[in-house]
């Protein structure tokens, strides 16, 4: 009854707003074109929003022009046209419209429909901002947050943001809090930031009243009250609030205080899709493009974005081109969506910029290519999408696709950081303590990680409890490490507790404890983590549980696994045949399964083929390494840079044998970016030990270490410099049991990584 209710109301209502419009009354144009480029009560009609938008604007109403220009700038219900979204904005400021004349100034300096002038454009919105206009002061004050022609600057934003609160923006504290609580261009504060929410909140403003229910439910500047935070969101979206309905669904998909809920999530997210929350579609396609709480379906992923994509979501539209370029819930079409991407990245769009030049670093269907992602990256960061100077330091740092280049790589972690990046502060974290392209200075990476950490950063805090649970770096706190990851576990976040559950599984820093271990995976698992549930079924396979553990157990946890497409289930369940675990040993259906996985795309399958045929399976499989490197180069496409590159110089590694072998594997050990000479030197001491020692008396030789032959022999000189650089740092004495235990050789691999 109500719902026929409502809907007769709003049929009452449009039709009076039609007989206005009709008799010319240019409020009522207005508002019906206003109606029709929103969607929600009324479906989204572009054209009918253009039509009735004009007419207000030749009625004598200049705020259609600035509704116009939005329109066009967006591409909502029409095709994106920013010189024509240009036209209307200066329509409106030539009338003296103070909206016309910001969004005015933010195309002159973002470059949209007319040649990039951004000093032309600050100065005309400093002109309208110092009139006390509380819009033009919140546009500065964002401006100076968001990084791109106008560098971040804290304290000018935290200045104009102030005054523009002043001035009656209630959004305004809204972005205060923002940037306090994600420390962009301040001192990460989240009392601060709550406080700033609660007087957008106090004022009513919906977004404030959001945040601070997630401050609430994260325990961000306040005691972690996740039931109270929870009540305020749902009263929210109660109202039928778009944003608040997209949070509450949002937060039903990420684990942690509020368990994940895929009915809830998708309820959530349909109904703010449904009232104009084009995000809400975008977030529907990932969760069921990723199995988060439902079961994947590709298809119907791509259907979500698709409907974002046509609502002028530009998220949307780039996950239309990745499922394109990808074949996911369709034939892949890689051409097409690259086409698609770059259509959109030549608008400058900031994040197709980002993603472009991420896709031409990861190989697959779009080939590795470093001049390109280099462009499209430096646009994007210089567009303001701190990101691109993110992976620009990654892929120097990596050497993927361009030569391996530490100094440079610093010093785009450190633009990163200036320009507002959540993230930078843990590259530069990692920068010190390794040595990367500046000397190593492990105290200067702690202090970053602490301050990080003691802001709420997740990340911040697994990061420095691993560091000091495994006091290679720094020297061993156990009880601080656990601390930490008891912390990060306690917010529900699954990374955490599948660390957690790995430290009490293996003793890392800290005596085993199989019940601990096998709670903390449970409660990933309950969160939906399928990699949970493939270490609840190796755990109990290998007998971790101690009592607890069940080979049925095990097999009913990879099978579940599988069932949500995780493609390492295959490779476990492939493995188990291998070695006769559970089943009666059957070497080639092992083998058929692993490579029929891998030739339907699973790159775990791939790689775990080529680590059989390179070293072999105890009595059940003979190495080949002839086979390793022809199966590596059928799969190629599979992996990424770094893992290809791994690969090959694995490859190399094992099967080196005479002194030429090895001088040829220490010249491609030295081109090789740190993490992958890391990984090699841990994984070697296993597969060719003589390798190893061969690698290591090189590295300690170009240190001034070891002035013996290099011949891969653990000869006494060797071993005296050996301990050398064990005692040249924490934990040196892991090296007393013999250079070639499992603790030491990951020790001396740390040793000569740092500084690499």
């Amino acid at each position: 009854m109500r719902q026929g209710t409502d809907e007769a109301a709003l049929q009452t209502a449009l039709q009076h707003l039609e007989d206005a419009a009709s008799a010319g009354n240019r409020d009522a144009l207005h508002i019906l074109g206003d109606l029709y480029s929103r969607g929600g009560p009324v479906p989204a009609d572009g054209a009918r929003a253009v039509d009735y938008l004009t007419r207000a604007v030749e009625a004598g109403n200049d705020w259609s022009n600035v509704r116009l220009g939005e329109i066009y700038r967006d591409g909502i219900g029409v095709d994106k046209d920013p010189v024509k979204a240009l036209q209307y904005f200066q329509e409106a400021a030539d009338a003296g419209h103070t909206s016309g004349k910001i969004n005015v100034a933010r195309a002159l300096i973002a470059g949209l429909g007319t040649e990039a002038k951004p000093e032309e454009g600050l100065a005309l919105l400093t002109e309208v901002a110092e009139t006390g206009d509380r819009w033009a002061l919140h546009t500065l004050g964002d401006l100076y947050t968001r990084g791109g022609p106008i560098p971040v600057d804290g304290a000018r934003a935290a200045d104009y943001l102030t005054r523009a609160a002043e001035a009656g923006n209630d959004w305004s504290n809204v972005r205060l809090g923002e940037i306090y609580r994600d420390g962009i261009g301040v001192d990460k504060d989240p009392v601060k930031a709550l406080q700033y929410f609660q007087e957008a909140a106090g004022a009513g403003h919906t977004s404030g009243k959001i945040n601070v229910a997630r401050a609430l439910i994260a325990g961000l500047g306040t005691e972690a009250k996740p039931e109270e935070g929870l009540a305020l969101l749902s009263e929210v979206a109660e109202t039928g609030n778009r944003w608040a309905l997209h949070t509450l669904g949002d937060l039903y998909t990420r684990g942690g205080p509020i368990p994940v809920d895929g009915a809830r999530a998708a309820d959530y997210l349909t109904r703010a899709a449904e009232a104009g929350n084009a995000s809400g579609y975008v977030r529907l396609g990932e969760i069921y493009r990723d199995g988060i709480g439902v079961d994947k379906d590709p298809v119907k992923a791509l259907q979500y974005f698709q409907e974002a994509a046509d609502a002028g979501h530009t998220s949307g539209q780039i996950n239309v081109a990745r499922a394109l370029i990808a074949g996911l819930g369709t034939e892949a079409k890689p051409e097409e969506g690259l086409a698609l991407l770059s259509e959109m990245a030549e608008t400058g769009n900031r994040d197709a910029l980002h993603i472009l030049g991420d896709l031409y670093t990861r190989g697959g269907p779009i080939p590795v290519d470093g001049a390109r992602a280099v462009d499209y990256l430096t646009r994007a960061a210089e567009a303001g999408n701190a990101s691109g100077y993110v992976r620009l330091g990654e892929i120097y740092r990596d050497g993927i696709g361009v030569p391996v280049d530490a100094a440079k790589s610093l010093a785009f972690f450190q633009k990163a950081e200036s320009a507002g990046s959540s993230s930078a502060s843990l590259r530069l974290a990692e920068a010190a303590l390794w040595g990367i392209g500046e000397p190593q200075d492990v105290e200067k990476g702690l202090n970053l990680l602490r301050k990080e950490a003691d802001a709420g950063n997740l990340s911040a805090m697994l990061s420095l409890a691993e560091v000091l649970l495994r006091g290679e770096l720094a020297a061993p706190d156990p009880a601080e490490g656990l601390r930490l990851l008891e912390a990060a576990s306690d917010t529900g976040n699954v990374t955490a507790l599948l660390r957690l559950a790995s430290t009490y599984r293996y003793g890392n820093g800290v005596p085993k404890n199989p019940q601990k271990a096998l709670t903390a995976y449970e409660k990933a698992a309950a969160a939906g983590n399928s990699w949970a549930l493939l270490d609840l079924a190796r755990g109990h396979m290998n007998g971790d549980f101690g009592r607890r553990s069940s080979q049925s157990e095990a097999l009913a946890f990879a099978r579940r696994a599988e069932a949500l497409g995780n493609t390492g289930a295959t490779v476990l369940l492939g493995e188990w045949a291998l070695y006769g675990k559970c089943q009666k040993q059957n070497v080639r259906a092992a083998i058929e399964s692993l490579e029929a996985a891998a030739n339907a795309g699973n790159a775990d399958a791939a790689r775990r083929l080529i680590s059989l045929y390179r070293s072999g399976a105890g009595n059940a499989l003979s190495a080949n390494p002839s086979k390793a490197k022809a199966t590596l180069a059928a799969y190629a496409p599979l992996l990424n840079p770094a893992q290809k590159a791994y690969e090959e110089l694995l490859i190399l590694g094992t099967t080196a044998r005479s002194r030429a072998d090895f001088a040829a594997l220490a010249e491609a050990f030295r081109q090789a970016p740190q993490q992958t000479r890391l990984n090699l030197l841990t994984t070697l001491r296993w597969s060719n030990a003589n390798a190893f020692v061969y690698l290591v008396q090189d590295e300690m030789q170009a240190r001034g270490l070891y002035k013996g032959p290099l011949n891969g022999l653990l000869t006494r000189d060797t071993i005296r410099a050996i301990s050398a650089l064990c005692d040249a740092g924490p934990s040196g004495e892991r090296c007393r049991q013999g250079p070639l235990t499992g603790d030491a050789a990951r020790l001396i691999a740390v040793r000569l990584a740092v500084g690499a």
